[in-house]
């Protein structure tokens, strides 16, 4: 009977011991998911101030380090992408903002939501009078249904070149 008493007791240490191991362990992983969840946060912010996880850095576990590697290598990718898509952005936004023709840009129900400024210069309108406006307010009456269907065509694919009368803010054409 002792010796069942004993076995017991001894499973009932060792069942203890087991698991505050577990809790450190789980524990432990679980810091450096939260860890790495905050810093890829920040990424998503644009925050590349800093390398992910120096506070993981004294980790003895080549797993944890491979993941902060890649993460690292992540980040650095992240970056150099959206300096090209800036550069890219600043340079046409350039070339919108620059041109001789007027250009403007709509939403599916045909109102303004761009406009450069060659096309307030032609109109007589400034960008913050034609945003929201419909497109056909800009064209004569005999010109709308060659508008209609140059606008359907675009929608299909077709991009054919045009002229048109545009109807100035002076109701001049």
């Amino acid at each position: 009977l002792s010796t069942m008493q004993g076995n017991i007791l001894t499973a009932a240490i060792l069942n203890g011991v087991l698991a505050v191991i577990g809790s450190l362990l789980s524990n432990s992983i679980l810091r450096v998911f939260h860890i790495l969840r905050e810093e890829v946060d920040q990424l998503a912010l644009g925050d590349y101030s800093k390398d992910f996880s120096f506070p993981l850095s004294a980790s003895s576990d080549p797993d944890i380090h491979g993941l902060v590697k890649g993460f690292n290598q992540m980040k650095t990718a992240v970056e150099s992408r959206e300096r090209v898509i800036h550069a890219s952005e600043k340079k046409y936004r350039h070339l919108v903002e620059t041109m001789s023709e007027g250009l403007v840009m709509i939403n599916d129900k045909g109102q303004i939501s761009y406009s450069n400024p060659k096309l307030s210069e032609i109109t007589g309108l400034s960008r913050q009078e034609m945003k929201g406006m419909s497109l056909y307010n800009f064209f004569a009456p005999e010109e709308k249904e060659n508008i209609a269907l140059q606008w359907v065509s675009r929608i299909d694919g077709l991009q054919t070149a045009y002229e048109t009368f545009l109807v100035k803010k002076d109701g001049s054409t």
